[in-house]
């Protein structure tokens, strides 16, 4: 595991290739946890069946014997317009303290989450993730 400094609070991830997207997301998995840090601090969601609250509640816990607490929601293009609401509210003020990511499809445009979450997260399209490396 890499430590680095350069790590935003919140990710999100769009584009087509779910394949790559996976690969990104597995990368930053191993920038910010070690394989011991994992059964504590890894936390995979899927939007469809889990409540906002739920997501937002563990991404604001603490986490455990580690520096980070890494969040994942899949399907998060699926999320409803009420429980957009829930997680933006962590998204526009993410504790410091842990990266989040959120991801896995294009985010409908409509839910105004990206220019809401400008400064406390950043925006990867699968294609050009090439760069963040």
């Amino acid at each position: 595991m890499k430590k680095h400094a350069d790590l935003y609070p919140v990710y999100l991830f769009y584009g087509p290739e779910d394949f790559l997207m996976e690969e990104e997301i597995e990368r930053l998995l191993d920038r910010t946890l070690s394989p011991k840090e994992r059964g504590l601090n890894l936390h995979v969601f899927s939007a469809e069946e889990h409540s906002a609250q739920e997501i937002a509640q563990t991404a604001q816990t603490l986490p455990m014997f580690s520096r980070y607490r890494f969040v994942l929601v899949k399907e998060a293009d699926q999320l409803e317009d009420e429980k957009v609401k829930i997680v933006l509210r962590y998204i526009e003020n993410p504790s410091p303290a842990r990266v989040s990511f959120s991801g896995d499809r294009l985010w409908a445009p409509g839910k105004d989450i990206r220019s809401r979450s400008r400064g406390s997260g950043k925006w990867l399209s699968i294609l050009d993730s090439e760069e963040n490396r």
